[in-house]
């Protein structure tokens, strides 16, 4: 009988283990909130806005002669609507390489936005433009 006790508060012990890995926020001591959030996203995916970035970005003839490999770091707000504003270097590798992921980045199709308890929300988004 103590076994199957010990069983039955073993199973409630991890069961509320695991439900602390779900983003939530206590309102009272006995109350939890559960928040429901979705990152932007490119339409189609990461994998397509890799493509999509690969024929788009041109390497600048300077970078290309200094051999400047590397990430630069943008930033940039996906709005309700989806789009893209405020983009910014977080990270340089050289002023002509800083100057094309803007580009690159300004010229992007709307994204599908963010969400935050089912309701649009703006959502800061950072992201490496690779040049090799």
């Amino acid at each position: 009988m103590k076994r199957i006790l010990f069983i039955i508060i073993g199973i409630v012990v991890c069961q509320s283990a695991n439900a602390q890995f779900i983003d939530t926020t206590k309102t009272t001591h006995t109350e939890k909130v559960i928040h429901f959030i979705m990152d932007p996203e490119f339409p189609g995916g990461p994998d397509k806005m890799n493509l999509w970035i690969s024929n788009n970005i041109e390497y600048p003839e300077q970078a290309k002669k200094d051999k400047i490999k590397g990430n630069v770091i943008v930033t940039f707000i996906v709005y309700e609507d989806g789009s893209l504003n405020d983009i910014k270097i977080v990270q340089s590798l050289s002023k002509e390489t800083d100057e094309e992921a803007i580009r690159v980045v300004s010229h992007m199709p709307k994204w599908k936005p963010g969400m935050k308890d089912r309701r649009l929300m703006k959502y800061l988004y950072t992201l490496p433009v690779k040049f090799k």
